[in-house]
């Protein structure tokens, strides 16, 4: 990459699976995978927990940022045709 030339970064949405008990990695692993991720894919990713294979957190968590973009005026994003 030239000096004149930035990198970019983009943003991923990752499920996160917990432990057979429930718990979620801890913090300075999620922290370390995040990096890994960032270093390796140039994305920053924000996880979801997945206990036991569920995804339905991720319709939680989309639900929660449609809301609070509301919230602050930001206009949903429009589908292509």
């Amino acid at each position: 990459m030239s000096s004149t030339m930035t990198a970019r970064c983009s943003g991923s949405t990752l499920g996160l699976p917990a432990e057979k008990d429930g718990r979620l990695p801890d913090a300075e692993a999620i922290r370390e995978r995040r990096e890994n991720l960032e270093a390796d894919y140039h994305v920053r990713t924000l996880f979801y927990p997945v206990p036991d294979g569920d995804h339905s957190g991720l319709q939680v968590l989309l639900e929660h940022l449609s809301e609070r973009c509301r919230l602050i005026g930001l206009a949903p994003a429009r589908r292509r045709p």
